[in-house]
Protein backbone atom coordinates (compact mmCIF):
# COMPACT_ATOMS: atom_id res chain seq x y z
CA UNK A 1 0.00 0.00 0.00
CA UNK A 2 1.48 3.19 -0.53
CA UNK A 3 2.12 5.91 1.88
CA UNK A 4 -0.66 8.28 2.16
CA UNK A 5 -0.15 11.64 0.39
CA UNK A 6 0.45 15.30 1.89
CA UNK A 7 -3.25 16.51 3.16
CA UNK A 8 -4.87 19.01 1.12
CA UNK A 9 -8.12 21.17 1.56
CA UNK A 10 -10.21 22.48 -1.41
CA UNK A 11 -10.07 26.42 -1.90
CA UNK A 12 -13.47 26.29 -2.06
CA UNK A 13 -15.96 24.45 0.04
CA UNK A 14 -19.28 24.00 -1.33
CA UNK A 15 -22.46 26.08 0.68
CA UNK A 16 -25.23 24.36 1.73
CA UNK A 17 -26.92 21.72 -0.36
CA UNK A 18 -29.88 18.97 0.28
CA UNK A 19 -27.87 17.01 -2.02
CA UNK A 20 -24.11 16.69 -0.39
CA UNK A 21 -23.41 12.87 -0.12
CA UNK A 22 -23.58 11.24 3.77
CA UNK A 23 -20.63 9.82 4.88
CA UNK A 24 -22.34 6.53 5.17
CA UNK A 25 -23.11 5.69 1.26
CA UNK A 26 -20.73 7.70 -0.17
CA UNK A 27 -17.17 7.37 2.64
CA UNK A 28 -14.31 10.34 1.80
CA UNK A 29 -11.13 8.05 2.88
CA UNK A 30 -9.38 10.31 5.70
CA UNK A 31 -10.38 13.81 6.37
CA UNK A 32 -8.70 16.71 6.77
CA UNK A 33 -11.49 19.42 8.57
CA UNK A 34 -14.83 18.35 10.60
CA UNK A 35 -17.16 21.07 10.82
CA UNK A 36 -20.72 22.35 11.80
CA UNK A 37 -22.49 23.89 8.85
CA UNK A 38 -25.70 26.13 10.37
CA UNK A 39 -26.14 27.28 13.27
CA UNK A 40 -30.19 26.69 14.58
CA UNK A 41 -33.01 25.45 12.87
CA UNK A 42 -34.74 27.50 10.75
CA UNK A 43 -37.71 26.92 8.08
CA UNK A 44 -36.18 23.83 5.73
CA UNK A 45 -32.71 24.80 6.75
CA UNK A 46 -30.89 22.24 9.49
CA UNK A 47 -27.34 22.08 11.04
CA UNK A 48 -25.28 20.13 9.50
CA UNK A 49 -21.96 17.58 10.25
CA UNK A 50 -19.90 17.93 7.72
CA UNK A 51 -15.97 16.48 6.84
CA UNK A 52 -13.91 17.64 3.55
CA UNK A 53 -11.71 14.38 2.53
CA UNK A 54 -7.99 14.75 2.94
CA UNK A 55 -6.75 13.40 -0.40
CA UNK A 56 -9.57 14.90 -2.86
CA UNK A 57 -11.90 17.36 -2.90
CA UNK A 58 -14.34 15.81 -1.21
CA UNK A 59 -17.48 16.84 1.00
CA UNK A 60 -19.37 15.00 2.79
CA UNK A 61 -22.41 15.25 5.47
CA UNK A 62 -22.07 13.05 8.98
CA UNK A 63 -25.63 11.32 9.12
CA UNK A 64 -24.57 9.60 12.05
CA UNK A 65 -23.74 12.67 14.34
CA UNK A 66 -26.49 14.62 13.26
CA UNK A 67 -29.18 11.78 14.47
CA UNK A 68 -27.09 12.36 18.00
CA UNK A 69 -28.25 15.80 18.10
CA UNK A 70 -31.31 16.54 20.53
CA UNK A 71 -33.86 19.44 21.27
CA UNK A 72 -31.55 20.42 23.58
CA UNK A 73 -28.82 20.95 20.74
CA UNK A 74 -31.49 23.50 18.77
CA UNK A 75 -30.56 21.10 15.46
CA UNK A 76 -26.73 20.83 16.13
CA UNK A 77 -24.81 17.19 15.54
CA UNK A 78 -24.12 15.48 18.66
CA UNK A 79 -20.95 16.50 20.16
CA UNK A 80 -17.68 15.05 17.44
CA UNK A 81 -14.20 14.94 17.15
CA UNK A 82 -11.85 13.96 14.52
CA UNK A 83 -8.77 11.76 14.58
CA UNK A 84 -5.09 13.15 14.23
CA UNK A 85 -5.02 10.21 11.40
CA UNK A 86 -8.38 11.77 10.29
CA UNK A 87 -9.89 8.34 9.65
CA UNK A 88 -12.28 8.51 12.33
CA UNK A 89 -14.56 10.61 13.72
CA UNK A 90 -15.82 10.11 17.49
CA UNK A 91 -19.53 11.28 18.41
CA UNK A 92 -21.26 11.44 21.50
CA UNK A 93 -24.44 13.09 23.10
CA UNK A 94 -25.69 15.83 25.33
CA UNK A 95 -28.84 12.87 26.37
CA UNK A 96 -28.54 9.58 26.28
CA UNK A 97 -30.04 6.98 28.53
CA UNK A 98 -27.28 4.19 27.46
CA UNK A 99 -23.49 6.30 27.26
CA UNK A 100 -21.39 5.83 24.35
CA UNK A 101 -19.72 6.90 21.61
CA UNK A 102 -20.34 6.63 18.05
CA UNK A 103 -17.09 5.47 16.73
CA UNK A 104 -17.25 6.51 12.11
CA UNK A 105 -15.03 5.39 9.98
CA UNK A 106 -14.44 7.43 7.12
CA UNK A 107 -12.77 4.89 4.98
CA UNK A 108 -16.14 2.45 4.97
CA UNK A 109 -18.55 5.01 6.42
CA UNK A 110 -19.50 2.13 9.36
CA UNK A 111 -20.42 3.20 13.28
CA UNK A 112 -19.49 1.44 16.11
CA UNK A 113 -21.01 1.86 18.81
CA UNK A 114 -18.60 2.08 22.08
CA UNK A 115 -20.14 1.86 25.63
CA UNK A 116 -18.54 4.21 28.30
CA UNK A 117 -18.46 5.06 32.20
CA UNK A 118 -20.42 7.67 33.40
CA UNK A 119 -23.72 9.12 33.38
CA UNK A 120 -26.16 10.71 31.07
CA UNK A 121 -24.21 13.14 28.69
CA UNK A 122 -20.85 12.05 26.86
CA UNK A 123 -18.37 14.77 25.15
CA UNK A 124 -15.50 13.43 23.21
CA UNK A 125 -12.80 16.21 24.46
CA UNK A 126 -9.44 14.79 22.77
CA UNK A 127 -7.76 11.77 21.09
CA UNK A 128 -4.49 10.90 21.11
CA UNK A 129 -1.82 11.29 18.92
CA UNK A 130 -1.62 7.86 18.19
CA UNK A 131 -5.68 7.82 17.49
CA UNK A 132 -6.46 4.84 19.68
CA UNK A 133 -7.63 6.53 22.72
CA UNK A 134 -10.71 9.10 23.59
CA UNK A 135 -10.35 11.17 26.64
CA UNK A 136 -14.31 12.37 27.26
CA UNK A 137 -16.50 14.50 29.83
CA UNK A 138 -18.85 12.26 31.50
CA UNK A 139 -21.55 14.39 32.92
CA UNK A 140 -24.49 12.90 35.21
CA UNK A 141 -27.39 14.57 34.12
CA UNK A 142 -28.56 15.63 30.09
CA UNK A 143 -26.63 18.54 29.40
CA UNK A 144 -27.88 21.68 27.29
CA UNK A 145 -24.49 23.14 25.46
CA UNK A 146 -26.92 27.03 25.37
CA UNK A 147 -27.63 26.99 29.16
CA UNK A 148 -24.57 29.60 29.64
CA UNK A 149 -22.99 28.16 32.32
CA UNK A 150 -19.31 25.72 31.83
CA UNK A 151 -20.12 22.03 30.88
CA UNK A 152 -18.47 20.21 33.94
CA UNK A 153 -17.80 16.80 34.84
CA UNK A 154 -15.83 13.45 35.19
CA UNK A 155 -12.88 13.04 32.35
CA UNK A 156 -13.24 9.38 31.40
CA UNK A 157 -10.61 7.35 28.88
CA UNK A 158 -11.95 5.02 26.59
CA UNK A 159 -9.28 2.33 24.60
CA UNK A 160 -10.12 1.83 20.98
CA UNK A 161 -8.36 -1.39 20.42
CA UNK A 162 -10.39 -3.08 23.34
CA UNK A 163 -13.54 -1.26 24.01
CA UNK A 164 -12.54 -0.59 27.39
CA UNK A 165 -13.67 2.64 29.17
CA UNK A 166 -13.03 3.69 32.75
CA UNK A 167 -13.51 7.34 34.71
CA UNK A 168 -10.23 8.99 36.02
CA UNK A 169 -10.13 9.75 39.47
CA UNK A 170 -10.62 13.24 40.40
CA UNK A 171 -13.10 15.54 40.97
CA UNK A 172 -16.12 16.05 38.73
CA UNK A 173 -15.07 19.63 37.88
CA UNK A 174 -13.09 18.78 34.64
CA UNK A 175 -13.98 21.09 31.86
CA UNK A 176 -11.16 20.31 29.10
CA UNK A 177 -8.19 17.84 28.55
CA UNK A 178 -5.21 17.72 26.24
CA UNK A 179 -2.63 14.80 25.62
CA UNK A 180 1.02 15.39 25.54
CA UNK A 181 2.65 14.95 21.98
CA UNK A 182 3.84 11.29 23.03
CA UNK A 183 0.39 10.26 24.41
CA UNK A 184 1.81 9.65 27.83
CA UNK A 185 0.25 11.97 29.98
CA UNK A 186 -2.95 13.95 30.00
CA UNK A 187 -3.54 17.64 31.03
CA UNK A 188 -6.92 18.73 32.48
CA UNK A 189 -8.41 21.56 33.11
CA UNK A 190 -10.98 22.15 36.08
CA UNK A 191 -13.03 24.76 36.83
CA UNK A 192 -14.90 25.73 40.48
CA UNK A 193 -18.32 25.64 40.12
CA UNK A 194 -20.41 27.90 38.62
CA UNK A 195 -21.97 28.95 42.11
CA UNK A 196 -19.69 31.18 42.59
CA UNK A 197 -17.78 28.70 45.38
CA UNK A 198 -13.99 28.44 45.33
CA UNK A 199 -11.99 25.39 46.31
CA UNK A 200 -8.47 25.00 47.26
CA UNK A 201 -6.09 23.42 44.29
Amino acid sequence: MDPPQPASIPARVPSYSYLSGDVSTSPPGRAVALFQHGFGVEFMDFPRAVVIGADANVYRRMGAAEARGGPETQGDPGPMLLSPDGTRVAVGSYDSSVPDLALIDLHTGDVELLPVSGGRSVIPLALSPDSNQVAYLSVADPVNPYSGTAIRGDIGMLELATGRARLLPGDADARAVAFSPDGKELAIHRIPPDDGSERSR
